[in-house]
């Protein structure tokens, strides 16, 4: 009985710190990080945001964003203390032929950040040092003019957190996957 009660007191309780669920939650230009097991939500403004859609010379097409940050908004006293870095982070999702074109309401998936097939990395995520993206879900929110607007979700494979964010990315025809 106690126990059960504690239960339904935990669930009732709002997290104190958690990613956003809705959209009108998720303020844009923000890249969010969420550690999965200390419940820490840490917040910092995005500077950068690329993306561009190419054909490998393997014939695969791949979809690469690249964000940076350049301040914290909300951070962690501890992990600041641990490192002292901003996030930053590079990602492709590998697509065939028919999925190589961006436009509104399109979503992007890309379930791990290793391609078996091809031996190479697919993401990378600088913070406390080197990790993956996995998971990671990209909706286009809007395309314009070589801007698109989208939503990211993903996991830190190396620090078990979520990552989300909204933003505006620049078409930048010059960038192509770096992470091998």
């Amino acid at each position: 009985m106690l126990r059960r009660t504690f239960i339904a007191l935990m669930a009732a309780m709002p997290r104190l710190f958690a990613a956003p669920k809705k959209d009108e939650e998720m303020k844009p230009d923000v890249l969010f990080v969420e550690d999965a097991d200390e419940k820490i939500l840490e917040e910092f403004s995005i500077n950068a945001a690329t993306w561009n859609l190419l054909q490998a010379t393997d014939g695969n097409w791949e979809f690469t964003l690249k964000v940076t940050t350049d301040k914290a908004l909300k951070r962690s006293k501890e992990r600041e203390s641990l490192f002292n870095n901003l996030p930053y982070f590079e990602a492709t999702a590998i697509l065939t032929a028919e999925e190589a074109f961006v436009a509104q309401g399109k979503i992007i998936t890309q379930k791990v950040s290793f391609d078996k097939k091809r031996k190479f990395n697919l993401s990378w995520f600088y913070y406390s040092g080197g990790g993956n993206l996995e998971d990671l879900r990209i909706e286009i929110l809007n395309e314009k003019e070589g801007f698109i607007d989208i939503k990211l979700n993903g996991i830190n494979d190396r620090l078990d957190s979520k990552v989300a964010l909204r933003t505006k990315l620049k078409k930048d025809v010059s960038l192509k996957r770096s992470v091998e």
